[in-house]
């Protein structure tokens, strides 16, 4: 299991929140899929905060390529309530919600895109964004070195100096 953290941005009709720090955790199944959840998922922010509940999205496939892990799946999901102590949860109360996620994820980083289809109930589709779309490739791995030992020979205005030296 990993918990990433990162900014959460919601947009709506075109219209985004201000980007919000988030958790996600990544769990990790025996074999190689993952489950995704957001926890505690709200729209909006200060008094026009929506209590929406827990995005438990379950065997998503991972594509291994170039040290970044891809992933990309549409489920019906039930959003779960976020706080058992809490009723004003919406999220239990929709039923089942259709959910499109991608994304990619490195141990150090993760970014996905959730978009909610709510257009039989909301007529809208809430677009959830974690993180940035920017993964610095890893660097080449050193497969080999090998130091070799000679004589050096300098020439400057055509005067000649032998010493021995090192390269590497």
């Amino acid at each position: 299991t990993k918990t990433y953290t990162d900014q959460l941005v919601v947009t709506i009709n075109e219209e985004s929140t201000e980007p919000q720090e988030a958790n996600v955790v990544i769990s990790y199944l025996e074999d190689g899929s993952c489950n995704l959840s957001l926890e505690k998922f709200c729209l909006g922010s200060g008094e026009d905060i929506l209590p929406v509940g827990n995005i438990n999205v379950k065997g998503i496939t991972l594509e291994d390529g170039d040290g970044v892990k891809t992933f990309s799946t549409k489920q019906i999901i039930l959003i779960e309530a976020g706080d058992e102590n809490t009723e004003s949860w919406i999220g239990p109360m929709l039923g089942e919600v259709p959910i499109e996620l991608t994304g990619k994820l490195t141990d150090e980083k993760l970014f996905c895109s959730i978009d909610i289809d709510m257009t039989e109930s909301l007529e809208q589709i809430i677009h959830v964004q974690f993180g940035t779309d920017e993964f610095v490739p890893a660097a080449p791995a050193v497969v080999d070195t090998k130091t070799y030992t000679d004589q050096l020979v300098v020439t400057i205005n055509e005067e000649r100096d032998r010493k021995s030296t090192r390269l590497n």
